[in-house]
């Protein structure tokens, strides 16, 4: 009997019809396996006739996450027997997201990487990288490299890793606070196919301060002012940590420096009125900046820049050029510079409709989308 199945369908590009579908055993109830899918390393890749699955499973008789390779052949839609890649012990199955398996492949596909990294403060393994060769799946290479400096975690940054045709590995290490789990610097590297592990070590300071580890937030970045965020010129060794910011009799954030470490500070201690802030760890960075006791939220900047205030975008403003006061919005200002610019009549044609389904909510955020789109048009233009 089937304990997890991996289901694979075919569509047609043209029409997306399906030309078939198909189901690969990855783990047999006598195992007493349990695939985790949908955790991490999992990937499909279609090389020649071939559809080459990765995935993972929980073996609880020996506690080990296990990284597999099932083959299914694409006309045939047959599996092959399953290979396994990678088996890693860890203590729980509820600890298998800090053992993750990435899979890579050379560009002309006759080669497949799977990379295993360890972000777990309690656990000693190193980062290990298994090379195959995608027609028979013979090992050309398996090197480990120490996943600490000096006492610091070293960790693999899995979005910025890739293989040549060669099978040589470029990619960027994180050096991790373990005290705060925060990234305190980042290097390039390269491995070799014929290597003996890391060649070619080069810190990346315009990288440096990217989160990574078990705190996966986002965190952003201090700026002088509007036009240093535009030219991409951030104050060095700062950030701001995401989710951290507290407005009230003291606005205040968590800031994280060089080093990982972090500490609150008042907002008017910041070295720059603008910094970028991610207030939860699925949402997308806002732009803020701060004039004297107000945080508002950048909408968009220019000659003419519009705000809304932190805490109550109700309340909108715009300003003058990039570094003027914000005043409070008014709709026959922004109609006048627009009529003086010839945007008016296409910006009339544009007015959002309000639909039933919209709550006010709902139709309010239409109309500052839209307006904020003709700030921006307008920007343009003068």
């Amino acid at each position: 009997m089937l304990d997890a199945t991996a289901t694979v369908t075919k569509t047609r590009v043209e029409d997306g019809g399906q030309v078939y579908r198909a189901e690969i055993a990855c783990a047999l109830a006598s195992q007493k396996m349990e695939l985790l899918f949908g955790t991490n390393g999992e990937t499909v890749n279609v090389v020649n006739d071939r559809v080459i699955i990765t995935y993972s499973l929980w073996n609880p008789v020996d506690k080990t996450k296990d990284c597999y390779i099932v083959v299914m052949d694409d006309r045939t839609k047959k599996a092959e027997p399953r290979r396994l890649a990678h088996s890693t012990k860890i203590n729980t199955k509820f600890s298998y997201v800090e053992i993750p398996y990435a899979t890579y492949y050379s560009p002309d596909k006759s080669k497949m990487a799977i990379l295993r990294d360890n972000l777990s403060r309690g656990y000693d393994h190193d980062p290990e990288i298994l090379i195959l060769e995608t027609g028979s799946f013979q090992e050309l290479s398996r090197q480990t490299f120490p996943g600490k400096v000096d006492g610091v975690k070293r960790i693999v940054n899995l979005e910025k890793t890739s293989m040549d045709d060669a099978g040589n590995i470029s990619t960027v290490l994180h050096m991790v606070n373990p005290e705060t789990k925060m990234t305190s610097k980042m290097f390039s590297a390269r491995i070799p196919f014929n290597g003996s592990g890391l060649e070619e070590l080069q810190p990346l300071e315009e990288l440096a301060m990217e989160d990574i580890g078990d705190d996966l937030s986002g965190a952003g970045r201090c700026y002088a002012s509007l036009r240093d965020l535009v030219d991409n010129k951030p104050i060095p060794g700062l950030r701001t940590k995401a989710g951290s910011m507290e407005i009230g009799f003291l606005n205040s954030l968590k800031v994280i420096d060089e080093n990982g470490n972090t500490k609150r500070v008042k907002m008017k201690d910041l070295p720059g009125e603008v910094f970028t802030y991610t207030p939860a760890t699925a949402s997308e960075p806002w732009v803020m900046r701060t004039v004297g006791k107000t945080v508002y939220i950048v909408l968009a900047v220019g000659e003419v820049s519009h705000y809304a205030m932190y805490g109550d975008q109700s309340k909108r403003f715009l300003a003058n050029g990039w570094n003027g006061e914000p005043k409070r919005f008014k709709k026959k200002n922004l109609e006048e510079l627009l009529k003086k610019h010839g945007l008016f009549d296409d910006y009339l044609k544009e007015k959002p409709k309000r639909e039933f389904k919209d709550t006010v909510n709902d139709y309010y955020n239409k109309e500052v989308w839209w307006q904020n789109k003709y700030i921006i048009k307008l920007n343009e233009r003068m």
